[in-house]
């Protein structure tokens, strides 16, 4: 059995030929070079992969490639070229996406809607718009209708188990490991009109999270998706739902800010990880994406950080002064809190016999629930799950 998780994070494609396409293909075209050379010269070919939001640039116009559905349709083949770069090829269904403040169609969101966004509201009030889900919280979430479309018309019904809010909570297992994934949706309330937003954004975080919490299949630990960070919401949620967020997932991924960056705290074993953009500007220095690969027997981790640079026309390791080594490795050695845990109950694991009576003796019946669930068929226990 593997010792080891991998997973791609990447966010922030921006698909748009007609407007970006000129500048962008050098870009992501050399970012499908690296991926390959990474698996080559590294061994990191992802169990999972991750992006964290506006895989289109947002509807600019009606003509060929404008229109934010057919950005969809090249975010799609962007990630089908992705998945198919590594040797084997990764699932479809090993790819999860939430929704980010560019996959909003601004042709969609009515004046009225805007007006009562920027009215004064309470949480209490936000919170009960999604959690009834009638009439006026339908006409907002049609802001993201294109995106629904674009997830049930392209594969990724995976994601639509929540289709009502737009968000999900699944499982998936590697390596023996069930790992959760809960997917929120930050981009509800937002106009795609980019940094006027930061610290304007409503998202009924606390609802959304414990919705998920309780949706989520059994599993060994949670990664929450995201797009936004924290501070892009309105006070009534800022930090309140970072918080909570690091309280209850281990790992917390996002895009938006195009800025590669790791945040752990070593009293908890929690981990932010934000990624840079697929495509920004080849000439800007934001362009960037990232590798996570744990080492389950050792409970260390690393974060491989990639930048795009412009007059080699390609990609190499982003070095942080003191933080990465000099292939832009970062070392998560913080991780014992939780993964010491896991760490060493699959060495447990190891050094008994199946069956021993001593494993018997210890059984309690949730132990042995779980034992006859991990025999079973993963992809049945899903459905039955969900």
């Amino acid at each position: 059995m593997s010792e080891m998780l991998t997973w791609l994070h990447l966010s922030d494609l921006h698909a748009c030929k007609p407007l970006t396409g000129w500048d962008a293909k050098r870009v992501t075209d050399t970012l499908r070079t690296d991926l390959e050379r990474m698996q080559n010269q590294h061994g990191l070919r992802p169990d999972l992969i991750f992006f964290t939001g506006d895989a289109a640039f947002g509807q600019i116009g009606n003509k060929r490639g404008e229109a934010i559905v057919d950005q969809f349709r090249e975010a799609h083949d962007f990630l089908t070229a992705v998945r198919e770069v590594f040797n084997p090829a990764i699932d479809q269904r090993n790819v999860f996406l939430v929704p980010g403040n560019h996959d909003v169609n601004r042709d969609r969101i009515t004046r009225f809607e805007t007006v009562w966004l920027e009215q004064e509201h309470s949480l209490d009030e936000i919170t009960r718009l999604l959690q009834e889900a009638k009439t006026d919280w339908r006409q907002l979430l049609g802001r993201l209708d294109d995106y629904a479309h674009f997830l049930a018309s392209y594969g990724y019904d995976h994601l639509l188990t929540e289709r009502e809010r737009l968000i999900y909570a699944d499982a998936r297992e590697v390596a023996g490991l069930r790992v959760g994934i809960a997917g929120f949706n930050s981009a509800w309330s937002s106009r795609g009109a980019g940094r006027e937003e930061m610290g304007r954004l409503w998202m009924a975080g606390r609802f959304q999270l414990e919705t998920l919490l309780q949706q989520l299949p059994p599993n060994d630990f949670a990664i929450a998706l995201v797009h936004h960070p924290s501070n892009w919401l309105v006070p009534e949620e800022n930090p309140e739902f970072g918080r909570q967020l690091e309280r209850d997932f281990p790992f917390v991924l996002h895009g938006h800010e195009h800025q590669d960056f790791v945040r752990h705290d070593a009293s908890t074993g929690h981990t932010v990880i934000s990624a840079g953009a697929c495509h920004e500007w080849s000439e800007g220095k934001n362009n960037g994406y990232n590798f996570v690969r744990l080492n389950l027997a050792t409970g260390v981790g690393e974060v491989w950080l990639r930048e795009y640079e412009s007059i080699g026309g390609g990609w190499r390791p982003r070095v942080i002064t003191g933080r990465t080594d000099d292939l832009g490795c970062w070392r998560l050695e913080h991780l014992d809190p939780w993964m010491g845990k896991l760490s060493r109950a699959r060495a447990g694991e190891g050094t008994k016999a199946p069956g021993s009576p001593s494993d018997e003796a210890d059984m309690d019946e949730d132990t042995a629930d779980v034992l006859i669930d991990r025999a079973a068929d993963y992809e049945a226990r899903y459905r039955k799950a969900v």
